[in-house]
């Protein structure tokens, strides 16, 4: 409002140039230097990608529909003796290292120990036990208890042992899904067919999601290098990682 309250004065055009104006844009064609209709192709094809527009009849592109989100890495725990060499030749690293080249996002640390296994005989050796209550947080994905065979042949030990490391991956990290690798050594004599059934009796009872790999029963070689253990491993667990990475279970 402009004045005592009055609105402004347009300013009158005179009827014969607003025709002219009319019947210029009426006899106007795209090609003389019109604008193409919004509807056109070159709206279409300015449409953001995903934002969802369909394309115009004179493009048949689809619109590139942009990804709801990408895979979450899993966080893993790989519970285990102390490995022998470089860290980033054991096969832990070549596990991770492998599951990223597959295009599975994965950060594993390892909690290791002289002489660690479900029941140690080793003196001041850590039980599995031990390391999963010191070293495995509560927002671990995936927790891999891979037995080496440096503990106990006693059967009723070696079960009990397992349970125990079982129910403290329950209780540090409760969504954690478990992978049961062993009891397997990679040379020398196997530990005895009743080891290996205590600890699977022990998986089989356990309240977390467990997965048992028994190396002894899938023909693992014994002298097994690094590389082919990594390898073994990742092609059991590349399905479940992946899982896990898509479901952003925990994370």
């Amino acid at each position: 409002m402009t004045g005592a309250g009055r609105p402004p004065r347009r300013t009158a055009r005179p009827a014969g140039a607003l025709l002219a104006a009319a019947l210029l844009l009426a006899g106007c064609s795209p090609g003389e230097g019109a604008a193409p209709s919004p509807s056109g192709s070159a709206a279409a094809s300015s449409a953001a990608p995903g934002s969802g527009a369909s394309p115009s009849p004179a493009d048949p592109s689809p619109p590139v529909v942009a990804p709801t989100g990408t895979a979450a890495p899993v966080t893993a725990v790989v519970v285990t003796a102390s490995l022998q060499g470089a860290a980033d030749s054991a096969w832990p690293s070549l596990l991770a290292a492998g599951l990223q080249a597959q295009g599975i996002p994965v950060s594993l640390t390892t909690a290791t120990g002289d002489g660690a296994a479900f029941a140690p005989v080793r003196a001041g050796a850590p039980s599995f036990a031990d390391l999963v209550e010191a070293q495995v947080p509560s927002t671990t994905q995936l927790v891999v208890l891979a037995d080496g065979g440096e503990g106990s042949d006693d059967a009723a030990a070696a079960g009990e042992g397992a349970a125990r490391a079982l129910r403290a991956v329950e209780s540090a990290a409760p969504d954690a899904q478990v992978v049961v690798v062993g009891p397997w050594r990679f040379s020398g004599p196997q530990p005895p067919a009743a080891v290996r059934e205590a600890v699977a009796a022990a998986a089989g009872g356990a309240d977390s999601a467990t997965t048992r790999v028994d190396p002894v029963a899938e023909g693992w070689p014994a002298g097994a290098g690094q590389q082919e253990v990594a390898d073994r491993l990742r092609a059991r667990l590349a399905p479940l990682a992946d899982a896990l990475s898509r479901s952003g279970a925990a994370a």
